[in-house]
């Protein structure tokens, strides 16, 4: 073969493999467009049971917050950075 005759023919080995590779979607998935129903209680309540995880500096304070002894600064979970109290749940 000569040189200029490897690439075509490289082409014409790979691109079958390639299709053959490609992942097929099957029968058991859910299209993109169907809604999401979440489990529910007995009582018709979403069902939140189960391992609840937090990965992010929200396990130590949920507001904005800045460093101190053990504890690393960080981003809250609270829109607007504070928790909107009532004056009198704040007393």
């Amino acid at each position: 073969m000569t040189r200029w005759s490897i690439g075509p023919t490289i082409v014409l080995v790979a691109l079958p493999v390639i299709v053959a590779l490609a992942p097929v979607p099957s029968a058991g998935q859910t299209s993109a467009t169907s809604t999401y129903t979440p489990p529910r209680t007995r009582d018709g309540h979403p069902d939140l049971q189960g391992v609840w995880q937090v990965l992010n500096t929200a396990a130590w304070n949920v507001e904005d917050h800045q460093a101190s002894l053990g504890v690393p600064a960080g981003h809250g979970v609270v829109e607007g950075g504070a928790i909107p109290y009532q004056p009198s749940a704040f007393a």
